[in-house]
């Protein structure tokens, strides 16, 4: 009996220390995984951490490139027909830019910018400027504009005064590049300030692009004498002038004498004159 006890009690401390090995491995397994846990946190933190320090740089830098485009005034760049084109006028195209941008600060974002009021506040005050375009604003360099000046059809010269029109009869008294080779011949004898009207120089451009787009050349514009509200043309390879009136549609006395011009060409017929200010029926005097 006594040798039976000792075996059972051998095998008891043996059975003993082999549950304390296994508790003593799954206690070491257990903070393993804990460990292995808290780094798992740890990094997850640290890259929430870097990434809001990520997004609070951005959001400074970002504030910083708008502070800086609000508060800034640079110089533009300037460009006419997308050639960079140097014009004596630079510092006041400049100046009108910024004025606008001081005006509507906001604008200087270059995704707010309203172009079509940046285009007719800028026109407004250079009336030889067709358009204005941005290319480019930036905070850090030049903004870049891309202007289209207008083209001017003729030009007057009365008393040492210069005046341009286009195609579309908007007048200007500025224009730096070719001058056009039609000129207005003032022969009316009437003061000067009472000639250059805007509803003459609407007129002639109108009828020097219609004969233009007709195929024919305006060689000469004359403002007769004693009146302003008449003009004769003379046309390439046409003798006789054209006489029109002010008062009238532009279009619908061109139309008339286009096809009488016509119709004398047919039948090779020599004029004086041609007179379409009577409004439907056109005049012509046979030499």
């Amino acid at each position: 009996m006594k040798r039976s006890y000792y075996k059972k009690s051998s095998k008891t401390a043996k059975t003993g220390n082999k549950s304390q090995y296994y508790t003593g491995r799954a206690l070491s397994n257990t903070k393993g995984e804990q460990q292995h846990f808290r780094l798992k946190e740890l990094r997850a933190k640290r890259q929430k951490v870097l990434s809001w320090l990520g997004a609070l740089l951005a959001l400074v830098i970002l504030i910083l490139i708008i502070v800086l485009q609000l508060i800034n005034s640079p110089q533009s760049l300037l460009s006419f027909d997308n050639q960079q084109v140097k014009t004596k006028r630079t510092v006041a195209y400049n100046q009108t830019i910024n004025d606008y941008l001081s005006r509507y600060p906001v604008e200087r974002l270059a995704f707010l910018l309203n172009h079509d009021r940046l285009n007719d506040f800028f026109v407004s005050k250079h009336p030889e400027i067709l358009s204005i375009k941005l290319k480019r604003l930036s905070a850090w360099g030049d903004d870049q504009f891309a202007l289209k000046a207008r083209q001017p059809i003729a030009m007057f010269e009365i008393n040492n005064q210069v005046a341009f029109v286009d195609n579309e009869g908007v007048s200007f008294d500025y224009y730096e590049f070719d001058k056009p080779s039609l000129r207005v011949l003032d022969r009316t004898g009437v003061n000067q300030a009472k000639v250059v009207s805007r509803r003459l120089l609407e007129f002639i451009g109108q009828a020097v692009s219609l004969f233009n787009q007709s195929g024919f050349s305006v060689e000469q514009v004359v403002l007769p004498p004693q009146t302003v509200h008449q003009i004769e043309l003379k046309l390439k390879d046409r003798a006789y002038p054209i006489r029109l009136t002010v008062d009238n549609d532009a279009s619908a006395q061109i139309n008339g004498v286009l096809k009488v011009i016509k119709k004398l060409d047919r039948e090779q017929k020599t004029v004086r004159y041609l007179d379409g200010r009577v409004p439907g029926k056109v005049f012509y005097k046979q030499k």
